[in-house]
C-alpha cells in the first residue's frame, strides 16, 4: 500500500509537497497540481505495479480524508 499526503495549506516555500516512495519529494506550486499529479500516479501504480495507492488529503477543516486513485472516498 502506498500513501501520498496533500496538505491543505502550502509549506514555508509556498509549495505543496509529495512524498513518493522509492524516489525523492516533488514540489508543486497549487494544491491543484499535487492532486492531479497524485491521482494520475495511484492509477499508474495500481495498474502496473499491483499494488493499492491511496491519496490523504487534509480539508480547509484539518481533517484528512482518504481516497483511491478515482478520486473516490475510501473507508
Amino acid at each position: 500500500m502506498v500513501l501520498l499526503d496533500i496538505p491543505f495549506q502550502p509549506d514555508a516555500t509556498a509549495c505543496w509537497r509529495i512524498s513518493v516512495p522509492g524516489e525523492d519529494v516533488r514540489l508543486f506550486a497549487s494544491r491543484h497540481a499535487a492532486l492531479r499529479f497524485a491521482m494520475d500516479l495511484a492509477r499508474k501504480q495500481d495498474e502496473t505495479a499491483g499494488s493499492v495507492t491511496y491519496i490523504s488529503l487534509e480539508g480547509a477543516d484539518g481533517r484528512w480524508r482518504l481516497f483511491d486513485a478515482n478520486f473516490r472516498t475510501v473507508g
